[in-house]
């Protein structure tokens, strides 16, 4: 009978060298979801965020919509489940039978420990960039933009935007003081008081959003016969040529369409005896398509 010694020194540096913790951290992470509770855990985890999120932008309140609130309803799924997710990586070792590799591998268990508790600090701060994102994005979605007018002697003294506006590039043409005089909002400047149906058509309309400054001059096209919802009588069309005054950049190219190749329409029929003429059917032909609006009531109310 013979022995044989083994050269230990002979197995080439590194092959069967431990794994390090970050390998073993790897493949915890993978572990999770290795196995089909693991994945369709997290899956459900993904799946129930988006949700949540949907049901605060459908049901929620506008003081809901803060990238807060929407954050802390987006992590209450993580942090339900992905609880159940570290109980699995613990008990999978002896359900799937793992346990005796992972600790022949690693007879430290402080190590193997170890590398479970950092992959689940990663799978937690993947689900809260995940939930971040998935907030943002609602966040942006909900977000309203505000923009508020103080008039005094029939001209523009303060403007307030919420969010503000984004940066100008060299091409802005700013808003002067002489632009916001007799400048209205676009529904009120849509408002006409005439004498008659054919003089709507005489008048330039000047609108002002909060940021662009626009004229839109009118001219007769005809009169006819219309039905809607609390009217019924003559109207007028009219056809509009649209040039923007301020608060646009020179080379937009829906705005350069708008004033050389746009097709504007609308039709203004009187609000009850009040000799205010308000529109009721509007259409504008844009780079993308014709877009038309048509009113289903008007009505003059005390």
């Amino acid at each position: 009978m013979s022995a044989h010694a083994i050269d230990l020194n002979a197995v080439p540096a590194g092959r069967d060298a431990r794994p390090g913790l970050a390998r073993l951290s790897r493949v915890e992470l993978r572990k999770m979801v290795d196995t089909r509770s693991g994945f369709w855990l997290q899956l459900a985890v993904l799946a129930l965020t988006i949700l949540v999120v949907v049901i605060t932008l459908i049901a929620g309140h506008e003081s809901d919509f803060t990238f807060r609130n929407i954050l802390a309803n987006a992590l209450v799924p993580a942090g339900i489940l992905l609880p159940v997710v570290g109980i699995l990586l613990v008990s999978s070792e002896w359900s799937q039978r793992t346990a005796l590799v992972s600790f022949a591998l690693v007879p430290e268990r402080a190590r193997l420990i170890t590398a479970k508790v950092l992959a689940g600090v990663v799978l937690g701060l993947i689900a809260f960039v995940v939930a971040a994102v998935l907030a943002a994005i609602g966040t942006a979605i909900a977000a309203k933009g505000i923009t508020t007018h103080n008039v005094a002697s029939g001209k523009v003294v303060k403007i307030s935007n919420s969010p503000p506006l984004p940066p100008r590039r060299a091409d802005w043409v700013p808003v002067k003081d002489k632009d916001l005089r007799a400048a209205l909002d676009p529904i009120s400047a849509t408002l006409i008081r005439a004498k008659d149906l054919r003089s709507v058509c005489d008048h330039r309309v000047k609108a002002f959003d909060g940021q662009l400054r626009a004229d839109m001059t009118l001219s007769y096209v005809g009169t006819a016969p219309v039905s809607i919802g609390g009217f019924q009588g003559e109207a007028v069309t009219c056809s509009g040529h649209f040039r923007p005054v301020a608060g646009y950049h020179r080379n937009n190219k829906s705005l350069r369409y708008l004033m050389t190749n746009s097709d504007i329409v609308v039709k203004f029929a009187e609000l009850g005896k009040t000799g205010i003429y308000a529109p009721i059917q509007a259409s504008v032909s844009t780079r993308i398509g014709t877009v038309s609006i048509r009113a289903r009531r008007l009505e003059a109310t005390q």
